[in-house]
């Protein structure tokens, strides 16, 4: 490749290589990361990772539909409750039936976040 730069370890920043392909090596060193929400502290990584969930009810609607008659369709919604894991909380007052299934509001942050 005609436009890499090589260089190494002790190479100081060049401006003149800005938007070029730059080839370094030598020593990786990482002074590490802390996630301020949990207080996790990690020495000498480069990249923390956090995936929390939330054990929560979710609602599954179920609709059918039976012709009785050629004029008449019958239809018949059911909704089902059941718990599981989840990154993205659910609003559990939305429910068609929220009386006994109620998710409250998570105390942590829920979800994927890269450090």
């Amino acid at each position: 490749l005609p436009s890499l730069v090589r260089l190494d370890a002790d190479s100081p920043p060049d401006p003149t290589h800005d938007g070029r392909l730059v080839h370094l090596s030598g020593p990786l060193r990482a002074s590490g990361l802390v996630d301020p929400e949990w207080g996790l502290q990690r020495q000498g990584v480069l990249r923390l990772r956090r995936s929390a969930e939330v054990y929560q009810w979710r609602e599954e609607r179920t609709e059918t539909s039976q012709r009785v008659s050629e004029r008449e369709v019958r239809r018949e919604v059911t909704h089902r409750y059941r718990r599981t894991w989840g990154r993205v909380p659910v609003d559990s007052s939305r429910f068609e039936a929220p009386h006994g299934h109620h998710n409250p509001e998570p105390v942590l942050p829920v979800g994927d976040t890269t450090f």
